[in-house]
């Protein structure tokens, strides 16, 4: 908390300092197949998977996870901060630019582009989905 300097919310603040430290785990050379480093704490990951309810698993939910996880790193960033997390798109470029406080003209740049990145993310989406068999053609 002491470098937090008041120039967002604690909220982006917070969600800045998650996406560094994910791109730190991404980028460590022991991170391969999804571990976590401690032995105990992976069998117990495994074993909570394993006995995830049925309902919760289906193949629709497995499908659009799958197409989730197909994303690259940050479009699914900007997916998960703007659908999931609802932040503002003001918040969401200043997780995604990596700043607390970006000059004003830089923020507004980033948000417009964050738009156009979001429509276009919705539109692949979409199609994805269409080509999985999840969503019904539209003509």
């Amino acid at each position: 908390m002491p470098s937090f300097g008041g120039r967002c919310s604690v909220r982006t603040w917070m969600y800045l300092l998650a996406r560094h430290a994910a791109a730190r785990f991404r980028r460590s050379p022991w991170n391969r197949g999804g571990r976590t480093g401690d032995e105990h704490l992976d069998s117990k990951v495994a074993e909570a998977r394993s006995r995830t309810s049925p309902w919760l698993r289906t193949d629709v939910k497995d499908k659009w996870r799958a197409l989730r996880e197909a994303l690259e790193p940050d479009d699914r960033a900007l997916l998960v901060l703007r659908v999931d997390r609802d932040l503002s798109w003001s918040e969401v470029a200043r997780v995604m630019l990596g700043s607390e406080e970006p000059h004003p003209g830089e923020l507004s740049r980033e948000t417009a582009r964050l738009r156009k990145r979001f429509q276009l993310l919705k539109q692949d989406l979409r199609r994805r989905a269409r080509e999985a068999g999840l969503l019904e053609d539209q003509q």
